[in-house]
């Protein structure tokens, strides 16, 4: 389990526990993902995508991951990211950043 360093064994016990999860098999690869997710349709996931967010120091959705390289490009790491792994403020379009609010 690459973003939580759990072990496979944790995170599948873990998953067995959880109430209002489903599995989805996508490419060979199992996700899991909150029940009320299996209903959003493309439109929605388009709509979403085409937003443009400002979002603040430390939000949850770039601090989430151990691996980062999906949604932030290497060429805004430094300017997204501090030293320690923390992050500024930061702009994300089609859920990959694209800029970083840092004050200079």
């Amino acid at each position: 389990m690459t973003w939580s360093k759990l072990s496979k064994t944790q995170a599948t016990a873990a998953l067995r526990e959880a109430h209002g999860t489903a599995r989805v098999r996508c490419a060979g690869t199992d996700y899991w993902l909150a029940t009320w997710q299996e209903n959003v349709t493309a439109k929605e996931i388009e709509a979403a995508l085409r937003l443009r967010l400002e979002l603040p120091a430390f939000d949850e959705y770039l601090l989430g991951y151990a691996n980062k390289q999906m949604v932030l490009p290497e060429h805004l790491r430094d300017n997204v990211l501090t030293r320690n792994g923390l992050s500024w403020p930061w702009v994300m379009e089609g859920g990959v950043a694209v800029a970083g609010l840092r004050a200079t």
